[in-house]
């Protein structure tokens, strides 16, 4: 199988390499910047992308390639909806053309956040911010092709060294020694170890999956409950975890206040359950540090 991945060289590229290199696949990494296996490609430089799938002609497209950061959207709409609109709507084309499975990474953004229960793949999309809706629009157009594989999940945890996100935040301020942590408490969502995801997405296209399905790890979460398994795995309980609400450190996005996702459609139609994500959170921390 020949496969094409749009932004190899992120957190859940870097798990996504790793793990399709069990395969017999025959594999074709992208990326902002040039790197170790990695062919240097600009989403947004729309010839660039069409010559490269046309000449290769990948089988599966997986689109990893996006801008994550909420508040950065928020403020640079314009750039949020090139990247991650404009973007996928020129994959999809390209897709549908050269009748290639379009297999495109989503999130719990694209709901409102006024449930009190983890959403479900056939629940209401109305996204609160520009993350969101560049996300909802993204999936909108790739639903046009023929073939296609919507993974919508959740607070991404992985990366290691490349890991830019909460965990790798709170782990920086950590090492500090700080007196008092503030964590927002009053958000939950879906911590998803890239790993798992990995392992899922891999899954999904074998069996042939197509459709929309929420793929995150078992369980839901604050942000302050994340902060408060990593205090407990690096043993800095003297540090004192103090709860906060949304807004305390003037965020520019508005974000739902319930961004987490039920995976259980995914599990009954093809078998997957990813683990507990304190579980994962956990393991992933101890290789952080060496530990077995």
């Amino acid at each position: 199988m020949r496969i094409l991945i749009t932004g190899a060289g992120g957190m859940l590229g870097s798990s996504l390499l790793k793990r399709i290199k069990k395969e017999k696949w025959e594999i074709y990494a992208t990326g902002r910047k040039k790197g170790r296996g990695i062919i240097p490609l600009d989403i947004t430089d729309f010839p660039s992308v069409k010559k490269t799938l046309s000449k290769i002609k990948p089988e599966v497209i997986i689109h990893l390639a996006a801008l994550t950061n909420v508040d950065f959207a928020e403020l640079h709409p314009d750039i949020a909806y090139r990247i991650n609109t404009e973007a996928a709507k020129h994959l999809a084309e390209i897709s549908r053309k050269i009748k290639s499975l379009l297999v495109f990474i989503s999130t719990g953004a694209v709901f409102p956040g006024n449930k009190r229960k983890p959403y479900i793949e056939s629940d209401i999309v109305s996204p609160v911010n520009i993350y969101g809706k560049s996300k909802l629009l993204a999936e909108q157009a790739v639903r046009k092709v023929d073939k296609y594989l919507i993974v919508r999940t959740g607070w991404l945890i992985g990366g290691k060294k490349k890991d830019k996100k909460f965990v790798a935040q709170i782990m920086d301020i950590i090492s500090k020694e700080p007196k008092v942590l503030h964590v927002v408490s009053d958000v939950v969502g879906s911590p998803t170890l890239t790993d798992d995801l990995a392992d899922a997405i891999v899954t999904l296209i074998k069996k042939g999956a197509t459709g929309i399905y929420h793929v995150a790890n078992e369980g839901t979460g604050s942000r302050k409950d994340i902060a408060k398994v990593v205090l407990e795995i690096m043993e800095k309980k003297h540090i004192k975890l103090k709860p906060v609400k949304l807004g305390f450190f003037n965020e520019a996005a508005p974000r739902p206040k319930m961004e987490a996702i039920n995976s259980s459609l995914v599990n009954k139609k093809h078998g997957i359950q990813l683990p507990h994500w304190r579980k994962s959170l956990k393991k992933y921390i101890l290789e952080l540090h060496g530990e077995k």
